[in-house]
């Protein structure tokens, strides 16, 4: 239904998916439905994981990221953003 709906918006909205693991069920469903990401907790990430979706041109999003190094190597693997509970670490 959500999808029925975002279709008939002037502008199609960007969806998100909020997942625990990157499955293959995980990426079909991003690769089949148009303006979509993955979100993802980087407990459930690796850096080779990263470059993967990337490759594929999957939009990833990782939150919780509050080390700078593994930020930066997610960042750096191709993650689209990260979120953070301390962005000072970052500047």
């Amino acid at each position: 239904a959500l999808l029925h709906y975002r279709d008939k918006l002037e502008k199609p909205a960007l969806i998100g998916f909020l997942v625990d693991d990157i499955c293959d069920e995980h990426i079909q469903l991003v690769t089949h439905t148009p303006n979509s990401m993955i979100h993802c907790n980087q407990k459930d990430v690796c850096a080779q994981r990263v470059q993967e979706l990337a490759t594929q041109k999957i939009p990833l999003f990782i939150y919780t990221v509050n080390n700078k190094e593994l930020g930066k190597a997610y960042l750096e693997a191709g993650a689209m953003a990260i979120f953070t509970d301390k962005p000072e670490i970052f500047n």
